[in-house]
């Protein structure tokens, strides 16, 4: 009677992946139109609760306009293939 050979399980080597450098995006016109310089960082350590106040409702406006900017481009691609 002949055993069946049982081969261990290989390991599977993922290659490394190398650290990549963000990419430089230029500015979009409406940037440089708008060239605001952005004001310095707070110096506090820990931001009042005020100051986080404003940090979330920044957030919660940004994300609402990116939004937004997202559905704007696809009724674009919807009218652009109809």
């Amino acid at each position: 009677p002949t055993e069946p050979l049982i081969s261990k399980p290989q390991k599977k080597h993922k290659p490394k992946r190398k650290y990549t450098k963000e990419p430089e995006v230029p500015p979009t016109k409406s940037q440089a139109r708008h060239n605001v310089p952005l004001p310095s960082p707070s110096r506090d350590p820990l931001p009042s609760g005020e100051d986080s106040l404003k940090l979330k409702e920044l957030m919660d406006l940004c994300t609402n306009l990116s939004n937004k900017v997202l559905d704007l481009e696809s009724e674009v691609i919807d009218i652009k293939s109809t």
